[in-house]
This record gives structure tokens, C-alpha cells and sequence, in this order.
């Protein structure tokens, strides 16, 4: 029979433990004793019994390594000279309050211990103690902290999968089969290539990938390939040291996810010092002979054009090789059947709201329209449609799609009116450019808007966001 173990005698039936049934294993059990003796031989112990134990002499070491997603326990002596166990289970409980903490405590603590129970502790073991009491303790902690995590973790995937439902619009097969993409790699750190037509909503893939995951709270920031110069692609993947110190969108993604968009438009030169920083994980600001480390999820997306860039030679195949490690298709909206009404609908119901207006159901000769179209700009002109036909009231679908110019009657007060908002608009956007030094993902963000709807906004204005670099702050 195993012997207990206790203030006067610290030690144990070896023989016999090496003869029990192991427990399955499962999460760690972080012991916390600043006795010596009593932490080697309740850690042999455990370990014996099939349980991974690591030891610490002072719960602030501890609970360093604890956070809300701990899938163990934490078995803690109630009385110790720097951090008592009361301490202890007070910063569990601040961390998770679902956290099992199992106090031991010695015959004249029973008071406390019971108090500590009462302050969320899970169970407390008094010594002298036989062994496979605290290994049972241990082991329903364990099984009652696998039980919340995995609720938490259903809860958490049903209210993804609602959520991406209503940003990922569509009930087609494929985008059926991105939604469960998304879900299943939400929370695995793997670098993700998005291939497909400009205007299929990659974008928006990305962020869903970011959001459902354990980065959503870092940054997610994007670097837009094709709308940086050539002579700046260096330092706006980089950064720059010096005067003009920047830093690097490596930098500031951290923790978080960084989306190279339209990856196709990179420069070849810069191709191979982009490989080296994703392969050593480190940034070299221009100018500066330091390096940086990061930890950013990578999402790049590129079109159809990037297989014939790979077969000329014009994008790097092994850059290719080290961003695809999952690589999603993302169907044209042509292929996607029943979702272009779908998604008209949901874009009339919006733009109605919006502006103000009676939503009205479109004819059957508008379905047709809307059916028989290629829909070359995808998803984004099928948004752009929608929102004209709800403000040129009695336009069919079919004259909207043919004529993207399509005036309405409106008297010479309402066009200077027009004029004034337009004016004022161009106003807004040149003062967030300059306050973002032409950093056009900055003032999308400072002005709410998506990154490609302000892009359109700035070729209709005329507005050149490099004539606003260097305006920024210091």
C-alpha cells in the first residue's frame, strides 16, 4: 500500500505506484510548493501516475505560464513564505474563473482552506495525505477543465459559423465549403494563399480567418501590392530606418495577421529578401543593420495571372511554395448560381436602409438580367448595381448593368447639392491621407471605410495618395 504522504514523511511506495494503471494523460498539473522535499516526491508521484507535472517553488513563476486557455490544473500549497495559496487562487481566478485549483494544506489550515473553497477553489487535500486522493482530485479537475474548454470551444464554433454566415454571404457549394475552411482553420497558425478574381471578396476571407481565431485581438493589417510605387516597395514592406524611421508592417502586425494583397504586383527584386524574412521570421529596416523579430499569420491573394507568373519566371516559385501552404479558391460570382440574387437582395435591402429608400423586389426580367450577366467585377459590381438600383427608382437591372453612368432626373438644386457633398467627400479623404502620410490603409480605417471602396473613391476624386506623403505626423 502506498504510504501517505505528509509533513514528517516525504516519500512513497514506488513500486507499488509503478504497478497502477496510468491515467490518461491529459493537460499539465502546475504544482506550486516552496518546500523542496514535499514538491520532488508529490512530482514523482504524479508522474508515475501518468500525469504531466511541471514544479514551481514560487507561484509567481507559475502563473507566467497560465492563461485562459490552460488546459490543466494548478495544485498549490496553502502556506508558503513568498506567495501564499490564497494569492495563488486569487490570480487563477482573475486569469480564468473556471481554472481548477486544488489546495494542500496541513491539519491546523482547515479553516482557510474551507474559506478557500468558498472563494472558487476547487477541492483542498490535508496532510498527511494518501496519494491516490490527490491524484483522484487531480484527475476530476482535469476531466471538469476538459468539459470547459470544449463547451467553450462548440460555443465558440457555433457562433463563428452564424457570424460567417452573415459576412460571408452565399449558399453555393463552394463558398458552403470556404465557411467550413475558415472554421477549421481559424486557429492554426498556417500561412494561407487566397486565389481569385479581383472583387470576389478575398478580403474578407482574410478577416474572417483573423476574427475567428486566437489573433482577433492583435492587428490585422494589409499590404496592398498593387497600389505601392515600384521605388517604394522596399521600404513599405520593410520599413525604413533613419530620419524618416517607419516601421515595418511586420512590425506592426505582430501577434496579429498581415494580408498581402494582390501579391502578383510585387517587384522580383524584392521577391527574394521577402523569402529570407518569412523563412528566418526577421525584419531588416532599410538603412538599418539591425534585425527584428515577428509573429504575424500570413494571408497573400492573388488571381488567375499569378500561374502565368510562376511559368515566366516573373514570381518566385519558391516564394510561391512558401505561401501556399493552404491555398483556397475563390469561385467568380458567374459560378455561384442562385447567390447573385442572394447577395442582390441583401445589397438592395442595405442600400435601402442606407439612403433611405422603399426596398422594392426586382421583376423577373430583372432576375434574368442579373442571371444571364458574366459579372466581370464580381461580387463589387454586383454591390454597385444594387445600390444604383435603388436610387434610379424604375431603371431595370438590365439598363443599370449596360449603362454604369445612368443619371437621374433631379432639379439644378440637388446637382449643386451634389456637388457640394462630393466636394466635401474629396475634403475628408485628403485630410486622412495627410494625417496617414498617404498610408491609404490608415485612412481607410480613420475615415470607416473598406480599403478598395476608398480606392475607388480616390480615382473619382483625381486624388494621388503620394502627393500626401511626408504630410504626416512625426
Amino acid at each position: 500500500m502506498a504510504c501517505p504522504i505528509g509533513d514528517d514523511e516525504r516519500w512513497i511506495d514506488t513500486q507499488a505506484a509503478t504497478t497502477r494503471t496510468r491515467h490518461e494523460t491529459r493537460g499539465p498539473v502546475f504544482l506550486i510548493d516552496d518546500e523542496r522535499a514535499m514538491r520532488e516526491s508529490i512530482s514523482q508521484w504524479l508522474d508515475l501516475a501518468g500525469l504531466q507535472v511541471k514544479s514551481f517553488a514560487d507561484g509567481a513563476e507559475a502563473l507566467n505560464g497560465i492563461d485562459a486557455h490552460f488546459n490543466g490544473v494548478v495544485v498549490t500549497d496553502l502556506r508558503m513564505a513568498k506567495i501564499d495559496g490564497m494569492s495563488v487562487l486569487k490570480a487563477v481566478r482573475e486569469i480564468d474563473a473556471d481554472l481548477p485549483v486544488v489546495m494542500i494544506t496541513g491539519h491546523g489550515d482547515v479553516a482557510s482552506a474551507v474559506l478557500a473553497m468558498r472563494h472558487g477553489a476547487y477541492d483542498f487535500i490535508e496532510k498527511p495525505f494518501q496519494p491516490e486522493r490527490l491524484t483522484s482530485a487531480i484527475t476530476r479537475a482535469l476531466n471538469t477543465r476538459s468539459l470547459v474548454l470544449k463547451y467553450r470551444a462548440l460555443r465558440a464554433r457555433v457562433a463563428t459559423d452564424a457570424g460567417l454566415e452573415q459576412r460571408l454571404l452565399g449558399d453555393c457549394e463552394a463558398i458552403r465549403k470556404i465557411r467550413s475552411e475558415i472554421i477549421n482553420l481559424a486557429d492554426v497558425n498556417v500561412d494561407v494563399l487566397l486565389i481569385g478574381e479581383t472583387g470576389t471578396g478575398k478580403e474578407v476571407i482574410a478577416r474572417c480567418l483573423h476574427d475567428a481565431g486566437p489573433r482577433s485581438d492583435a492587428p490585422f493589417r494589409v499590404i496592398d501590392c498593387s497600389a505601392i510605387p515600384s521605388t517604394h516597395t522596399e521600404m513599405a514592406l520593410f520599413g525604413e530606418a533613419g530620419d524618416h524611421e517607419r516601421a515595418s508592417p511586420f512590425e506592426l502586425a505582430t501577434g496579429g495577421t498581415l494580408l498581402l494583397d494582390e501579391l502578383i504586383h510585387m517587384p522580383t527584386e524584392q521577391q527574394v529578401k521577402l523569402l529570407r524574412v518569412l523563412e528566418e521570421r526577421e525584419v531588416q529596416r532599410v538603412g538599418d543593420h539591425r534585425t527584428r523579430p515577428f509573429d504575424v499569420r500570413l494571408i497573400s491573394t492573388a488571381d488567375d495571372a499569378l500561374t502565368n507568373a510562376l511559368e515566366s519566371g516573373d514570381f518566385r516559385k519558391e516564394l510561391y511554395f512558401r505561401l501556399n501552404a493552404i491555398e483556397i479558391r475563390v469561385p467568380p460570382l458567374r459560378e455561384r448560381g442562385d447567390d447573385v440574387s442572394l447577395l442582390f437582395d441583401h445589397y438592395t435591402q442595405r442600400a435601402a436602409k442606407a439612403h433611405g429608400r422603399d426596398f422594392r423586389q426586382p421583376n423577373v426580367q430583372d432576375r434574368a438580367s442579373l442571371h444571364s450577366h458574366h459579372w466581370p467585377g464580381n461580387v463589387r459590381e454586383l454591390r454597385n448595381v444594387a445600390e444604383r438600383f435603388v436610387l434610379y427608382d424604375g431603371h431595370p437591372v438590365a439598363q443599370l448593368i449596360a449603362n454604369e453612368e445612368v443619371q437621374p432626373e433631379v432639379s439644378t438644386s440637388k446637382r449643386h447639392l451634389a456637388d457640394a457633398v462630393n466636394a466635401f467627400e474629396k475634403s475628408l479623404i485628403e485630410q486622412a491621407l495627410k494625417q496617414s502620410d498617404g498610408d491609404t490603409t490608415a485612412a481607410a480605417e480613420t475615415l470607416g471605410l473598406p480599403r478598395r471602396t476608398l480606392s475607388d473613391k480616390l480615382q473619382r476624386h483625381g486624388i494621388n495618395r503620394e502627393d500626401f506623403r511626408g504630410e504626416g505626423q512625426v
